[in-house]
């Protein structure tokens, strides 16, 4: 009898730590869930601006789509691969020589300055 209370406890134990994680996991979800909503909706608004950009300039002949398809491929390839984004230049460290992130200004081996890799 004894033994069979110690096992309920621990099992009332394990399931509320269960359902406290599961709950955690739950906002985490939502939170994540509302963050893809508002970057989608920032990329929705970015679509459009550039479309209308495009067609005021195509309006008045000063652009046409051949132009700019070559001009996106253009800055595409200033990174070294043709791959559809802009990918920052990484960044190297004038203490150690170590690479870095792009964002950041000071090295996180030696505390020297970062500068864009050439």
């Amino acid at each position: 009898m004894l033994w069979e209370m110690y096992q309920q406890s621990q099992l009332n134990r394990v399931t509320s730590r269960a359902n406290a994680a599961q709950r955690s996991a739950d906002r985490t979800a939502l939170r994540h869930d509302e963050a893809i909503d508002s970057l989608e909706a920032k990329i929705d608004g970015l679509t459009l601006t550039c479309r209308a950009l495009f067609e005021i300039l195509e309006s008045q002949n000063a652009i046409t789509e051949d132009q700019l398809v070559d001009k996106m491929v253009e800055i595409d390839l200033r990174d070294g691969t043709k791959d559809g984004r802009i990918t920052p230049a990484r960044k190297i460290c004038t203490g150690c020589g170590r690479g870095t992130a792009p964002n950041r200004t000071r090295c996180m081996y030696c505390g020297g300055a970062c500068v864009e890799d050439k």
